[in-house]
């Protein structure tokens, strides 16, 4: 829910290079090592990894808001 929320507030605020960031390392950072970790669980490694990348968007993201609300960089 958190990652999700907080992509429609960047998106409302037209900050697609911090959302490609956020991605990047959710996906390159994260889902990759544990899925590669996990990879003997199956499916459910995979669902570990799918979850586990959706935390690190949410935590990711949340750090890009609030360096955004402190700077008040938002457009």
């Amino acid at each position: 829910v958190w990652s999700y929320l907080l992509d429609g507030i960047l998106i409302g605020t037209t900050q697609v290079k911090a959302m490609q960031t956020i991605l990047l390392i959710s996906v390159l950072l994260v889902f990759l090592p544990v899925w590669w970790i996990t990879r003997d669980l199956g499916n459910t490694g995979l669902w570990i990894a799918f979850l586990m990348a959706f935390l690190a968007r949410a935590l990711v993201g949340l750090s890009y808001f609030i360096k955004f609300s402190k700077d008040g960089t938002w457009f």
